[in-house]
């Protein structure tokens, strides 16, 4: 259980609240390339893709093999890792986005999550354990950005944007959301992201450059904290049947 707690705290500190229409909608993403591989010093993910474009499989070094099955509004995510097997099942509503998730490590140790939306954005999001812990995080928004997330009432990250840069392929938040939700993040800002700042032990600052391809992909991150400098390059398979 402890496991889980720990990956759902990190995807919440890299994984709002806005009245006007412009910041609610839905930014856009190409769909006819999408991410074949990210190698980094730290590992190597690789993606795949069904007969509908639908991603099927990523492969990583570190945390394993997912594989993914689809339903009329569910998504079935099998996890195959060194810690173990687990199964998470995704449930969506009629605009596709996530509103709840069950994680089973095993019939005794699991928990359920549940996500609430204004427009597109999500606001809130409550995770229970089956040793009773509960988690309960609210979003903030700023522009069609997030701008902060809060943990049980505490703050503990903030995010700065590139906003002459609109969000794509390759954001590193977007790249942590694929192992939870597939396709269907639960978290799509308007404009890259710029640097996190985490307030959760200590404050720590990660700073994010890009390098684009003469089509306007990513093809490289470059994540900076405190002088550790880690490098991620991106490649993509084009013209995949769009979900």
């Amino acid at each position: 259980m402890i496991s889980q707690k720990k990956l759902a705290a990190f995807l919440v500190a890299i994984c709002f609240l806005s009245c006007s229409k412009e910041d609610t909608e839905v930014p856009t993403i190409d769909a006819s390339c999408k991410i074949k591989k990210v190698v980094s010093p730290l590992s190597e993910t690789i993606f795949s893709f069904n007969s509908d474009g639908k991603l099927h499989q990523i492969n990583d070094s570190e945390r394993g093999r997912h594989t993914y099955t689809y339903f009329d509004n569910t998504i079935v995510v099998y996890v195959e890792e060194n810690s173990g097997p687990k199964k998470i099942t995704l449930t969506l509503n009629s605009q596709k986005q996530v509103i709840s998730r069950n994680i089973e490590v095993s019939p005794t140790v699991f928990s359920n999550a549940q996500f609430e939306y204004n427009g597109t954005q999500l606001i809130t999001y409550q995770n229970s354990y089956s040793d009773g812990f509960e988690l309960f995080v609210e979003y903030t928004w700023n522009q069609g950005n997030l701008k902060s997330i809060s943990m049980n009432g505490q703050l503990i990250r903030e995010f700065e944007y590139y906003l002459d840069k609109p969000i794509s392929e390759g954001d590193p938040y977007l790249f942590e959301q694929y192992f939870l939700y597939g396709e269907y993040p639960v978290v799509r800002s308007k404009n890259l992201i710029k640097s996190i700042i985490d307030h959760d032990l200590g404050v720590k600052i990660y700073n994010f450059e890009y390098t684009f391809d003469s089509d306007g992909r990513i093809t490289t991150v470059t994540r900076v904290n405190e002088g550790e400098v880690v490098k991620s390059q991106y490649s993509y398979d084009c013209n995949k049947n769009s979900t």
